[in-house]
């Protein structure tokens, strides 16, 4: 079980004094040692390092305790494999890559592949004027269909929430073999961050592209506590590598640019209850009315044989438990 209340660790510059060698050794041992001390530096976490300008004191949040998988527990031959550690958008934004955080795609969970329908408590621990995503979709939906959600926890108590839609943000990899009627994005905050153009020719019909999205904070003078992935249940599973802030502007930033097209109309028509909907039970003790806190619920959907598991909750003190699905 994860420690929701882990914070991200802090990482330091790290310097080492110039080793001293001994005057018999020749000036090309002395170099080589030196490049083979030097070696460990090279895999030291760095810290964060954003575009120059506001993203030069960015935050980035750190993943890896949410992960589902690292990027270096894949097979050689996964499409996820040649995934690089760090990927920089079309606009100087760095992101540095430990895994991958999935949630609920119906397609792939009809088949087995399970991932939770939301993943909660990521710090963020401030405030900021916009979030940066790094992501992708594994499979394909209907351009405009909304995929992800982010819900950001303010300290106030207040909550709002950023869409994301295929078509819009993110398609799936590969995604113009599978029919998708373009790679155009209807969002013009968002881009392919990688590959680059020299080797999209050989990604574009069985590798991962991944994109990067900017969404402006809607109440950036306050701070966020934390913040949430929440699947929207398309057909496609979200795929989330990637996160990092800008601070608050000295000025009010300037409107975020219209998304385009039909596409955008329909990720911001339907509401949220109709995409995800919560269904609360309590477990109580038969015999004594108590409520039972050992408890568990699993959820599964479908009809007949065709039925499929969507989500499952642990009862807490009062055992209350809540589980969430697609009322369509």
């Amino acid at each position: 079980m994860r420690d929701r209340n882990r914070t991200a660790p802090t990482t330091l510059p790290v310097s080492f004094p110039a080793p001293r060698l001994p005057q018999r050794v020749g000036r090309e041992w002395r170099t080589r040692l030196a490049r083979l001390l030097a070696v460990p530096l090279l895999a030291l976490p760095l810290p964060f390092a954003g575009r120059v300008g506001a993203a030069e004191t960015g935050r980035g949040v750190d993943l890896a305790p949410f992960v589902g998988e690292r990027i270096e527990d894949q097979w050689p031959s996964s499409n996820w494999a040649s995934i690089p550690r760090e990927v920089e958008s079309s606009d100087g934004v760095r992101f540095q890559i430990s895994g991958i955080v999935r949630v609920t795609g119906l397609a792939a969970a009809r088949v087995g592949n399970w991932a939770p329908p939301q993943v909660v408590g990521i710090p963020v621990g401030g405030s900021f004027d916009t979030l940066h995503l790094l992501h992708t979709l594994e499979g394909a939906d209907r351009d405009g269909t909304p995929v992800l959600g982010i819900l950001l926890h303010y300290e106030d108590g207040g909550e709002r929430l950023l869409r994301v839609g295929a078509g819009v943000h993110a398609r799936g990899g590969g995604s113009e073999s599978r029919g998708e009627a373009s790679s155009r994005l209807a969002d013009p905050g968002s881009s392919i961050a990688w590959p680059p153009a020299s080797l999209r020719p050989e990604h574009a019909r069985s590798g991962v592209r991944l994109f990067a999205s900017r969404f402006r904070n809607p109440r950036p003078g306050v701070a966020v506590r934390t913040l949430d992935f929440l699947s929207l249940f398309g057909q496609s599973t979200p795929c989330i590598l990637g996160l990092t802030f800008d601070p608050p502007a000295p000025r009010p930033a300037d409107p975020a640019p219209p998304l385009r097209g039909k596409p955008a109309r329909h990720l911001e028509s339907p509401d949220l209850a109709s995409l995800r909907h919560p269904l609360r039970v309590t477990a109580l003790d038969e015999g004594s009315g108590r409520p039972l806190t050992n408890a568990e619920a699993f959820l599964t959907i479908g009809a007949g044989d065709a039925r499929f598991f969507l989500d499952h909750a642990a009862a807490g003190s009062t055992g209350e438990m809540t589980l969430h699905y697609n009322p369509a």
